[in-house]
């Protein structure tokens, strides 16, 4: 007898359904465990995000109900309380002439302190060199100063025919002094034969040839002391067309200075000349020219002339340089 062969859709059938149909994460694929835990990023973000919109809201609505003044005027929150002044070492403005300056009232909402205008008030004073202001909450506005140092004085006629001195400084600004001890006032030369130009905001046009006449005053302060706190007058008549200084002392009537030739170099010969006209009590020195180099003539209230050659004086008295 023929054996029947089995029934191969059955066979299928019972393969099939003894397969079994749960699902267990770790026999999850790759890809699978990704989504899954993808869509749970999502869901916790999104929860977060919920609650802090309901927050914020729960804030705002509180905010309104107990404090409306302060969402009309956030700035309300900050009054202005302090100022605080940073000045440079050399500095001597204080903080009244600050507060003056500014003429900003305590109480101010900070954030409505203009800090443009305040610039604009600080500059205008020529002293002040550079100014910066930055608003420091809660409640304090803070003004860093740099200022102009003086190296000359000068005598300049005002608008109602009277006479002020006023102080230049190295790049030539000239201004007047706030703060300043008087003594130190006093030590510093005046600036003779410059002719002053008015600018558009009622001041002075800056003096040319005041960096090198700011070098040579520095020069003669940390190498040649003694003759420097015997001057009395430094012209600038002659800068223009020669290149030359002219110094007026109260021992020597004139001083010529070349820009051209090193100034410790020409301090060092009329340090020699002032030792040798010290030694000549039958002659007064009258005019020291240094321009010329090695052979320096001088003049004597006798008429008569010298030459006198320093071309291998060496300073004697060096010091470490610094700025005025």
């Amino acid at each position: 007898m023929a054996k029947s062969k089995p029934d191969k859709k059955s066979t299928e059938e019972r393969s099939w359904r003894e397969l079994d149909q749960s699902v267990n994460p770790r026999t999850m694929s790759a890809s699978g465990r990704r989504r899954f835990a993808f869509a749970a990023v999502r869901l916790a973000l999104f929860g977060t995000m919920a609650a802090g919109v309901l927050w914020g809201a729960t804030e705002i609505l509180n905010t309104l109900s107990n404090d409306a003044g302060s969402m009309r005027d956030p700035a309300q929150a900050a009054p202005l309380r302090e100022i605080v002044l940073i000045n440079d070492s050399d500095g001597v403005l204080a903080q009244e002439w600050l507060e003056h300056t500014l003429k900003v009232r305590k109480g101010t909402p900070l954030l409505e302190v203009d800090l443009s205008l305040l610039r604009d008030r600080l500059l205008a004073v020529r002293q002040v060199r550079s100014v910066e202001l930055r608003r420091d909450f809660p409640s304090t506005l803070t003004v860093a100063l740099r200022e102009r140092q003086p190296v000359l004085r000068m005598n300049v006629q005002v608008g109602n025919g009277q006479t002020r001195t006023m102080l230049v400084a190295r790049d030539g600004v000239v201004f007047e002094g706030f703060g300043y001890d008087p003594a130190r006032l006093a030590r510093l030369p005046f600036l003779d034969g410059v002719r002053l130009a008015h600018n558009r905001f009622g001041g002075f046009q800056p003096v040319e040839g005041m960096e090198d006449v700011a070098n040579l005053l520095q020069a003669a302060e940390n190498a040649a002391p003694l003759l420097y706190a015997d001057w009395k007058v430094v012209s600038l008549a002659r800068l223009g067309l020669y290149d030359e200084i002219v110094v007026k002392s109260r021992s020597i009537p004139e001083v010529v200075v070349s820009r051209k030739i090193d100034f410790t170099q020409q301090l060092a010969r009329l340090d020699y000349i002032a030792d040798y006209a010290r030694n000549q009590p039958e002659a007064t020195v009258q005019r020291i020219d240094l321009s010329l180099g090695g052979d320096v003539p001088v003049s004597f209230d006798n008429s008569a002339s010298r030459l006198l050659p320093t071309s291998s004086v060496k300073p004697s008295n060096s010091r470490t340089r610094r700025d005025l």
